[in-house]
């Protein structure tokens, strides 16, 4: 720029190259810290959602088998009804028999 002084020599100092070394080393442990942190985190979140689906998927299983039951136990007493009402036709028409033929014979 027009109007400065040139200045001869170093245009910075130095200073303490351990220190900034120990500054480096420092921040690059933090976030290393950081990014351990974070894949824990992510790890953790994970196991949580398998744990999760694990659990919808064994509720969905259970649901599952007692619709099988109750199914079942419909089928069962649909066929003891049908039963029923075979036994109570055919002794009706025993008793309809009975009555038709005289009983002196």
């Amino acid at each position: 720029r027009p109007g400065t002084i040139r200045r001869e020599g170093p245009k910075k100092k130095e200073g303490n190259k351990e220190e900034k070394e120990e500054k480096t080393k420092s921040r690059e442990k933090k976030e290393k810290d950081n990014k351990e942190k974070t894949s824990k985190e992510k790890d953790t979140a994970k196991k949580e959602e398998k744990k999760k689906r694990k659990a919808e998927k064994r509720q969905r299983k259970e649901e599952r088998r007692e619709k099988r039951e109750r199914k079942e136990i419909a089928k069962q007493e649909k066929e003891k009804r049908k039963e029923t009402t075979r036994e109570k036709r055919e002794r009706e028409r025993q008793a309809k028999e009975k009555a038709s033929y005289p009983s002196g014979m």
